[in-house]
């Protein structure tokens, strides 16, 4: 095959997965043709999103004010995790950092001696995003290093379906063809394996140069048309169904998502401008529907929901990615219930990384390898943080905190969980989606604390750097009782 630009692109699935793709695409690289197939099949749902999205937004030329108006959307500052190892433990994950490095020392070493000589305040008094979020407070972060305000850091959260419509108005209009048809066949090439077309349910037969998957769990091209299985994760973790529910709120908006543990799974809100989705996320062999029902909607009016909405999940991800000249993305890629990323924002950080490594039409096997690998690692590492909140559950009866005790962990994770047991340490790999200090974090909300502190941190006067960190937790709650509160602060800053 001569090594020709790509010119024409055919995306195989319609809902928000298939658009923000295009959408990125399309701002990139504005020359190719794209046609987008396949119906919006997705079920409503709301997005926690982490920090990376500005960078995604920023690459596309969003507006976030305008956004924010358009999708109800609301600011994130922190995840709180209630009842999760066990009933009446709770704590708070900031997307921003805990702290201060003292020289070359993470600050979670300082936290680990103190802890150690018996100090028993909370970690997250340390953190100005932790102790805004749970004061419902909000103010956009500052970019003087001499701001306490410079350590904030924040995310959004998305109504997911107004999200797609947003991207399509101001992304797709003229720039992409559409079908709504379904893909009934794929012709490969008899000589060399890649996609020459496909056909639609109409009859019509369409060509391209590269065609991406973003078919959900049909994964029509990826699996279907080239053979590429998943790699089953659901022996760590089994979780495969998503019951959720959108609860009309007029009062207060929180500026985090809630997570809390369940006898048999966990629940997640996530506010909106007006109204809280709430997730229940279990296995279905072990809850019934009408039992997951009851859970979710349990001290609700009949009034204030809606009607429940089920969708199935898996754990795991594509055996390849990348194949010849298709790609896959989104849940035909891989999914699994994470706890702090969704899949959307996989997806964003994917096609990011295929637009950096973007070919021609021979799909050179470098490029193609690279990507997969890259992928793959970043997936493991997600997957890794997941199973890690597992592990220090205490709740014994149920198939979704216990599965993974019967079998032996990645062994990625295993050297995590170990290196930070010895010393304190934190194993860096490439395109990790989580910073050290917010890993440290993890561990410590989860009451995995290191055995042991780096100990360069003794040769330091310990009053003095107690006295020093005392002055930021009090700075910390100073600044935070003169913010304003979420709400106001939203509602002055969309209109």
């Amino acid at each position: 095959m001569n090594n020709k630009e790509i010119n024409s692109i055919i995306i195989v699935g319609g809902g928000i997965t298939g658009v923000t793709v295009a959408s990125a695409i399309a701002k990139s690289l504005p020359q190719i043709k794209i046609t987008l197939i396949g119906k919006d099949n997705d079920k409503s749902e709301a997005l926690s999103m982490l920090p990376q999205i500005h960078e995604f937004h920023r690459q596309l030329g969003i507006d976030e004010k305008a956004l924010m108006r358009a999708t109800q959307a609301t600011f994130k500052l922190a995840t709180i995790y209630q009842d999760w190892n066990n009933l009446g433990h709770r704590y708070t994950q900031p997307l921003g950092p805990h702290g201060a490095a003292t020289e070359f020392v993470g600050f979670h070493h300082f936290a680990t001696k103190m802890h150690q000589l018996g100090d028993k305040t909370a970690y997250g008094e340390y953190a100005l995003s932790a102790v805004a979020a749970e004061n419902n407070k909000f103010a956009h972060p500052l970019n003087d290093p001499s701001s306490i305000f410079s350590t904030m850091a924040y995310s959004l959260h998305i109504d997911a379906t107004l999200y797609k419509q947003y991207l399509g108005n101001h992304l797709l209009q003229g720039n992409i063809n559409f079908y709504t048809e379904n893909v009934i066949d794929v012709c490969l090439d008899e000589n060399n394996g890649f996609i020459k077309s496909v056909t639609l349910e109409n009859g019509k037969n369409l060509k391209a140069d590269l065609f991406i998957d973003c078919s959900g769990k049909d994964a029509t091209l990826i699996e279907k048309a080239l053979g590429f299985s998943l790699e089953d994760w659901s022996c760590w973790l089994p979780a495969n169904r998503v019951l959720s529910v959108s609860i009309k709120s007029k009062g207060e908006v929180m500026p985090y998502t809630q997570v809390s543990g369940k006898t048999n799974g966990w629940l997640r809100q996530v506010p909106l401008l007006n109204t809280v989705e709430r997730e229940f996320v279990f296995n279905s062999e072990e809850v019934s529907i009408p039992e997951a029902t009851e859970i979710i909607t349990t001290g609700l009016s009949q009034t204030t929901f809606t009607e429940p909405s089920l969708r199935e999940i898996y754990s795991g991800q594509r055996k390849q990615h990348w194949h010849k000249n298709c790609i896959a993305f989104g849940s035909a890629a891989g999914e699994f219930e994470s706890l702090e990323v969704s899949n959307l924002q996989l997806t964003q950080k994917a096609v990011q990384r295929f637009i950096n490594l973007f070919p021609d039409q021979s799909c050179n096997q470098t490029l193609v390898n690279e990507y997969n690998r890259l992928t793959k690692l970043e997936l493991d590492n997600i997957r890794d943080n997941t199973i890690l909140h597992y592990l220090s559950v205490t709740k014994k009866d149920s198939t979704i905190w216990n599965q993974w005790r019967q079998h032996s962990l990645p062994e990625s994770l295993k050297h995590k969980v170990s290196l930070f047991n010895i010393h304190g340490q934190i194993a860096s790999y490439e395109h990790e989606t989580f910073y050290d200090g917010y890993q440290a974090s993890t561990f410590i909300g989860l009451n995995m604390w290191p055995d042991k502190y780096d100990p360069f941190l003794d040769s330091f006067d310990i009053e003095n750097l107690k006295q020093r960190f005392n002055y930021l937790r009090a700075a910390i709650r100073d600044t935070v009782t003169k913010m304003p509160s979420h709400r106001h602060y939203l509602e002055n800053f969309v209109h």
